[in-house]
């Protein structure tokens, strides 16, 4: 019996030996090293979501004056009107774009970035504590983070990517998380060092505390150091990356993370030379595609050749080497604004800001209204008759004798031009006829003696009508006029 205990003593003290000397090991600089590297990754999330939205606000903010921009043209110069509502309806794509890429971070994605920032946190504390629970005698034997081997010398450099001081100066680098995650935990099936008894972290925690059973659970439990010190058992971190919810997280959702952050977004644009660009050549312009089928109502969308021929048409491109009819109209394309409350200047269309978009865009259309308004009222315009601007008008009488009635002379320097008047009002229309002017008379006496041959059924050129005197012939006609729109109207009821 007394042999039988002995032997029982001395196999328990061997066990005792053997678990006693795996208390305190060290981890391994290469666990430390993969860990901090998705830490890094992880770390760039906030500054990835920075870059996302800045692009996103300039895409907005570019679509919304691009829009300003063509409604101006389309407003000033007839003849461009179906380029730019073109262009408008491209610079409405993509704003549309820019629109649905921010709703991608108004919920479950922007936590996401959060979750990315966290875990980076809690690895960058633990590796940093690993890294520097160590004698200061680098030369010494008694380190946390240890050679594969089992040698322990210090070195506070091992963990030196989850150092980050100021998360605000890391620049954006968009990383799949998920696959960082799978490709540093792959194989990571141990994190001990192969031998050493001098870190204080793994020591043993029964032995330190009077009561301690459960096992330390650190990063959300993807290391975890038992009651009795070691890291030997339960660290098999190729399979707790898909089970850790830290970890887990990241696997499921960190691909698709980065697809939020990095696609192009259409940026419509706002300068001379950028308009240049996007017609320049076939491939540019094949992006407004979707915008000419949606502006000039295309029953099918046109492809390659046919839609780039349709283009050229609207934009008035004969070939790639020349800029094309629309891009030479705008290169001198000035308009009369406020510079402050009391001052006007031509600016520029693509130097004008919002405000100066908005009232070179309100004064056209009130300039269009009241130019419709004083056009007299015709039965039937021809279809076929060419539409020329006012400017173009102006520009073709020169700056000679002929520049006059809706145009005017503009210097500039030595140079002058024909340019549009806004502030000419055509003349009234006479109510008379060529020759004779009924309006001038002001008694009935003199109205009625005016010579000249009158109009079937009237004794005289002109008649003395609620004191005035009027055209008998502009009466007949005006009479007859509206005898024939009433006869219409009838018809169409019945």
């Amino acid at each position: 019996m007394p042999v039988l205990l002995e032997a029982i003593l001395a196999a328990l003290l061997i066990a005792a030996n053997q678990a006693g000397a795996v208390a305190g090991v060290g981890m391994k600089k290469s666990t430390a090293t993969k860990l901090c590297s998705i830490s890094e990754a992880a770390k760039t999330s906030a500054a990835d979501l920075a870059a996302r939205l800045a692009t996103i606000r300039l895409s907005l903010k570019d679509a919304q004056k691009a829009a300003k921009q063509q409604d101006v043209i389309a407003a000033t110069r007839a003849n461009l009107t179906t380029p730019a509502k073109v262009l408008r309806y491209y610079a409405n794509s993509a704003s549309k774009e820019a629109s649905d890429a921010l709703n991608d971070w108004t919920g479950d994605n922007t936590k996401l970035i959060g979750h990315a920032m966290y875990t980076a946190g809690r690895i960058d504390e633990l590796m940093l504590l690993f890294q520097n629970s160590q004698n200061d005698n680098s030369g010494g034997q008694d380190s946390c983070l240890a050679e594969d081997n089992g040698n322990h010398p210090g070195n506070k450099q091992a963990a030196q990517a989850c150092n980050t001081e100021d998360i605000t100066t890391i620049e954006a680098k968009p990383t799949d998380l998920a696959t960082k995650v799978t490709q540093e935990l792959a194989g990571v099936s141990s994190i001990h060092a192969g031998a050493g008894t001098e870190c204080h972290l793994t020591a043993s925690l029964s032995a330190k505390y009077s009561t301690y059973a459960a096992p330390m659970q650190l990063i959300g439990g993807l290391i975890t150091i038992p009651a009795g010190g070691d890291l030997t058992p339960g660290n098999d971190l190729a399979t707790k990356r898909g089970t850790v919810a830290l970890f887990k997280k990241l696997k499921e959702h960190g691909s698709a993370l980065k697809t939020k952050l990095t696609p192009a977004i259409n940026q419509a644009p706002t300068d001379y030379n950028g308009l240049k660009k996007l017609l320049k050549t076939k491939a540019e312009r094949k992006k407004l595609g979707p915008a000419a089928k949606a502006a000039l109502h295309w029953a099918e969308p046109k492809r390659d050749e046919e839609l780039d021929s349709e283009l050229k048409k609207i934009f008035g491109i004969s070939d790639d080497e020349t800029d094309g009819a629309y891009i030479t109209s705008l290169a001198d394309f000035n308009l009369k604004v406020h510079t402050t409350p009391t001052e006007t200047d031509n600016i520029n269309l693509f130097n004008l800001n919002d405000d100066q978009l908005s009232e070179a865009l309100s004064d056209a259309l009130e300039q269009n209204r009241q130019q419709a308004a004083s056009k007299p009222c015709t039965a039937k315009e021809s279809k076929d008759k060419p539409q020329n601007t006012d400017s173009d008008t102006c520009a073709s009488k020169g700056p000679g004798d002929n520049c006059k009635d809706g145009c005017k002379l503009e210097r500039t320097g030595d140079n002058k031009k024909c340019v549009k008047d806004p502030d000419y009002k055509p003349p009234q229309a006479e109510e008379a006829k060529p020759g004779v002017n009924c309006s001038s008379h002001t008694t009935k006496e003199t109205c009625e003696a005016v010579t000249g041959t009158a109009p079937p059924g009237k004794k005289s050129v002109c008649g003395w009508i609620e004191d005035k005197c009027k055209d008998f012939s502009f009466l007949l006609n005006k009479h007859f006029a509206l005898s024939m729109v009433s006869a219409a109207f009838v018809a169409l009821l019945f």
